[in-house]
């Protein structure tokens, strides 16, 4: 690489508009034989509309992303560890699939799920 190469100007031309600052990004950087970086723009593989949780607040709809990360967090909770054996994940998805069913048995037959009692932080004891 010498230094006459590196100090051309790149010209970026995006071919769709600029909507959100936190939008994923779409531009992808190549490197042509020139030594000359050359960045085209490609649609983002997920519509705004779906990953975009400020219209979905507004409105007062479920916000997917939370969903999603509950059950993650959960599922985690209870595997236990980073790196568990395929035995262990096949019998967490088991046992993930019997809450589910009981979950959705109970919401049949109108039973309301059982409330988690929260103590305050002047309740808890030290030993």
């Amino acid at each position: 690489l010498n230094y006459s190469s590196l100090s051309r100007v790149v010209e970026l031309r995006p071919s769709l508009p600029f909507r959100y600052a936190s939008a994923p990004s779409t531009a992808t950087p190549r490197a042509n034989p020139s030594l000359c970086l050359t960045v085209r723009r490609r649609r983002p593989k997920f519509p705004s509309e779906r990953w975009n949780m400020y219209d979905a607040t507004l409105q007062d709809n479920n916000r997917t992303k939370n969903t999603c990360e509950g059950w993650n967090t959960g599922f985690q909770k209870l595997v236990g560890h980073a790196h568990p054996s395929v035995r262990r994940l096949i019998e967490c998805r088991q046992q993930n699939q019997a809450l589910v069913a009981t979950a959705l048995a109970q919401s049949r037959r109108s039973e309301p799920p059982e409330k988690r009692v929260r103590r305050p932080l002047w309740a808890c004891t030290i030993v």
